[in-house]
């Protein structure tokens, strides 16, 4: 949320980022739609603001996974897009900054980026694992059973 009161946030049906003005009185269903791409913006999500006035976000195709049908030998195009937006306003948490007059500048951008990286990293690790386990046939069943599970370990979404 913006400092003057506008929510961003993601339509995860519809590809897109929207903003909803709470300063107007307007129900949430007033919503505008700031951004959409069925390419680059599925599943947008993890926001975070600058201070030069950029909204920051992630997108991740997380659909396709529960779908069982995300790819990741890169034959469909990057599941994973780190993305801004120009929204000139400033995160809500400015107009309470701990520094009152200093500007946090490079460092700011610098911690943003990093979060977002890291945020990243953690959600592809934790595809590959569970597109691993789930890919396993078979699972050494204990040593006083003669038969194997074929079950995967973790059931498809």
């Amino acid at each position: 949320m913006t400092a003057d009161g506008r929510l961003f946030f993601g339509s995860l049906t519809g590809s897109a980022v929207l903003v909803w003005d709470t300063s107007d009185g307007l129900p949430l269903g007033a919503q505008q739609v700031i951004a959409q791409s069925n390419d680059t913006m599925q599943w947008p999500d993890t926001f975070a603001f600058d201070n030069v006035g950029n909204l920051w976000f992630t997108t991740n195709k997380l659909q396709l996974y529960f779908a069982n049908t995300m790819k990741f030998d890169g034959s469909t195009g990057s599941n994973v897009h780190v993305l801004k937006l120009r929204m000139d306003g400033q995160s809500y948490l400015t107009a309470q900054a701990p520094y009152p007059g200093k500007n946090m500048g490079t460092a700011t951008i610098v911690g943003i980026a990093a979060a977002l990286t890291a945020s990243m990293a953690v959600i592809v690790a934790l595809l590959m694992w569970v597109k691993r386990m789930n890919s396993r046939q078979q699972v050494a069943a204990p040593a006083s059973s003669p038969s194997s599970l074929s079950q995967p370990l973790i059931a498809d979404a």
